[in-house]
C-alpha cells in the first residue's frame, strides 16, 4: 500500500435542515484515470490550478446546495494493483 493525497470538497447549505447525510464528494479520477498525489503540497496545487472545473463538478453533484465549504487534500491508501 501507498499513502497518497485525494482531493475532498465539502459541500453546505443555507438551510441545515437541507444538508444531506453525504455532504462531501471525494475526487479519485480524472479523464477516467487514477487522481492522486505523492505530497499535500501537489494535491493542494492542483486545487488551485483547477478550481473552476473543481466548483463547476462540486455544484454538479450537489446541485441544491448553496456554496462549498472547504477544499481539502486527504490522506488515502492505494494497492499497487491501482497503480499498474
Amino acid at each position: 500500500m501507498f499513502k497518497v493525497f485525494v482531493i475532498a470538497i465539502v459541500m453546505s447549505w443555507a438551510n441545515i435542515d437541507d444538508t444531506p447525510y453525504s455532504d462531501s464528494i471525494e475526487i479519485k479520477y480524472l479523464n477516467g484515470n487514477l487522481l492522486y498525489f505523492h505530497t499535500k503540497a501537489e494535491c493542494f496545487d492542483h486545487v488551485d490550478e483547477n478550481i473552476d472545473r473543481l466548483v463547476v463538478f462540486a455544484k454538479t453533484a450537489f446541485p441544491t446546495a448553496s456554496n462549498i465549504r472547504s477544499f481539502y487534500c486527504v490522506e488515502n491508501y492505494i494497492s499497487v494493483s491501482n497503480i499498474i
